[in-house]
């Protein structure tokens, strides 16, 4: 059975068949929950660290090692641990029946339910509220800046602009915000990025990118990009040095882009 097309040939269908661009709606809304709804103490953060009081039934195995202040209490901590090990580290098991305080004496000692055990901090993007710190929710854009052929990226988040606040911090990988760079006159701000804002990535030693703009994880300062018609994705883009240009597009819906520049922010 012949599936040629009859009135064209191939010449024509390699010369004037091109593929469709998908055109994707950039995601602009702010609305939602400005940020979540726990509200952690101030005092529970230290040195890059979160102290957690954790219920003795819901301990794992892991947790023995990072017990708070281990030097001051080693009789308790010492106990905790062997009580788990005898239950094969089933916390709940081990736990079931009213656990004490060891004491010198060997009278009962207080009545042990918790402790504190030293964690990592469970999000870094935190605020200050009603005299703790709650997590931001919602990161509605990233703002781009330009300074010495280098890119840096400012999240902004829903907290921002309900409170009309234009924060002017880039992100830096593994620094807490405190210590992330302020953008200052010396910066060029060169556009905004909503998700799926169509953005194009070239670079001096390595292939570019060209897709939607997918999301920016703060952690690691690095964007992730979708292809057009979500046949693939990448993580983990770097965008402050080797970069050749970087390119934000208007796609209208015939799939046809164009190049903007959006200048002042």
């Amino acid at each position: 059975m012949n599936n040629k097309i009859s009135t064209y040939d191939d010449e024509f269908i390699k010369t004037n068949i091109k593929p469709i661009f998908v055109s994707r709606v950039p995601f602009r809304k702010s609305k939602g929950k400005i940020f979540k709804e726990t509200v952690y103490s101030k005092k529970a953060f230290k040195e890059n660290k979160f102290i957690s009081k954790v219920n003795l039934t819901d301990l794992k195995e892991k947790d023995l090692k990072n017990f708070y202040n281990y030097e001051c209490d080693k009789v308790l901590y010492d106990s905790i641990e062997k009580r788990m090990a005898e239950f094969k580290f089933d916390a709940k098991k081990a736990f079931a029946d009213e656990f004490r305080k060891p004491t010198k004496s060997g009278k009962l000692g207080p009545i042990v339910r918790s402790v504190k055990i030293v964690k990592d901090v469970p999000f870094k993007d935190g605020i200050d509220f009603n005299e703790g710190v709650v997590a931001k929710e919602g990161m509605v854009r990233i703002d781009v800046y330009e300074k010495d052929k280098k890119y840096f990226i400012v999240p902004v988040y829903r907290y921002h602009i309900a409170n009309r606040i234009k924060p002017n911090k880039a992100a830096v990988a593994s620094k807490p915000e405190s210590e992330w760079i302020e953008m200052d006159d010396s910066y060029e701000f060169k556009f905004s990025l909503y998700k799926n804002d169509l953005i194009e990535l070239r670079y001096e030693k390595k292939p570019g990118y060209f897709g939607y703009y997918d999301g920016f994880d703060r952690s690691n300062s690095t964007l992730k990009i979708k292809e057009h018609d979500s046949s693939d994705e990448y993580k983990g883009i770097g965008v402050k040095t080797g970069v050749i240009e970087f390119n934000k597009y208007e796609v209208n819906v015939l799939g046809k882009f164009y190049k903007v520049r959006e200048g002042k922010r």
